[in-house]
């Protein structure tokens, strides 16, 4: 209960863009997931931070802690948590590499389809289409 709390609070922190303290909370609720073995809460914190690494300029470290978050999201079995996982690190490549991001959101999208979450991947679609043409 209190780690799901903390990571909320993240949450709201990330949306008022206080990207800083938003981390520092997702920080505490993965230590929290930590101890306590939760798997998933583990994989959903990792992702979070990586997140706010990557907005933060930090795309390195950002990433590979969305591999890591993907890797555990992959292993619980989590099609949610590795869709967006996916959907984030394809973002997160575009300065990188176009191709790698078209990669990932396109898998993304897939599981998303899979998922039965339509708006989600059709907003995904959208985003593809858009780099595609080049708009981004």
């Amino acid at each position: 209960g209190y780690a799901f709390c903390i990571a909320n609070l993240g949450h709201l922190l990330f949306q008022k863009g206080d990207f800083r303290s938003a981390q520092k909370k997702h920080e505490e609720a993965l230590d929290i997931f930590g101890k306590k073995k939760n798997q998933l809460g583990v994989a959903n914190e990792t992702a979070n931070i990586g997140n706010i690494l990557c907005i933060s300029g930090d795309i390195k470290n950002g990433l590979m802690l969305l591999q890591w978050g993907l890797n555990i999201h992959q292993q619980v079995g989590y099609k949610y948590g590795v869709a967006t996982d996916l959907k984030l690190i394809g973002i997160h490549n575009l300065p990188l590499s176009k191709e790698v991001t078209l990669q990932k959101l396109n898998e993304a999208k897939a599981i998303f389809y899979e998922i039965q979450n339509t708006h989600e991947a059709e907003e995904l679609d959208k985003l593809i289409n858009d780099i595609k043409r080049n708009r981004y």
